[in-house]
Order: structure tokens, then sequence, then C-alpha cells
């Protein structure tokens, strides 16, 4: 996903979720609310055009983290 433009919140976000962490435990690491994360999840997968969790884990495992 070269040149798609997350935020560095976006990315930690990705990063958690591609080692299979849940939402609460992204929350959790990062100090944030769990409705944050899903917040962040979902601009997450409106920007790779995807509709699901497994989905975006397919997509970004291609993804070098920055």
């Amino acid at each position: 996903m070269a040149g798609v433009p997350f935020s560095k919140r976006e990315w930690e976000v990705v990063d958690l979720l591609l080692q299979a962490k849940s939402n609460k435990q992204i929350a959790q690491i990062l100090h944030i609310s769990e409705s944050t994360v899903e917040y962040h999840l979902q601009r997450i997968y409106a920007r790779i055009n995807v509709e699901s969790r497994a989905e975006a884990i397919v997509k970004l495992g291609k993804t070098p983290i920055p």
C-alpha cells in the first residue's frame, strides 16, 4: 500500500492489527478507547477499500510499516 496516507496513529493501529491484537488490546496498548480504535479501523478500511478486518489483514499484510 505504498502511498496510502495513513496518520502515525493509523500506522500504529495497522501494526497491532497485523499482530492479531483485538480492538480491546489495541486500545490498551495505545492508551485510547475501543471506540477510537474502531474509528481508526473504519478510516483505514475506507482508505484501502475493504469492508472487513480479515480483508484488511490480507491486504495490509503485504505492506511495509514505516
